[in-house]
């Protein structure tokens, strides 16, 4: 945010100083600023949901298989044997 106010960080003596931009660096700012507040919200509730769908469809997985061992574990299989035979 220093761009529009016309100074840059001097990164060797660890100040800010002044500093006039052309045009075509604030034009440049301008739209680096205006496409990282437009984007970032929409990428990060993308990204919410893509890994939430993501980890919602193993934990049911992971319940089928659970559902699925306790049925063939615990499933009186010998009363049906019993009464057909």
């Amino acid at each position: 945010m220093l761009l529009f106010r016309g100074r840059k960080m001097n990164m060797i003596r660890g100040r800010n100083d002044s500093m006039s931009y052309n045009v075509a660096e604030m034009y440049l700012g301008v739209i680096i600023v205006a496409v990282l507040l437009c984007l970032l919200p929409t990428l990060a509730i993308f990204y919410f949901y893509v890994f939430l769908s993501i980890i919602l469809s193993v934990m049911v997985g992971q319940l089928s298989l659970i559902f699925l061992q306790i049925l063939f574990t615990d499933f009186p299989y010998f009363l049906i044997i019993f009464s057909v035979g």
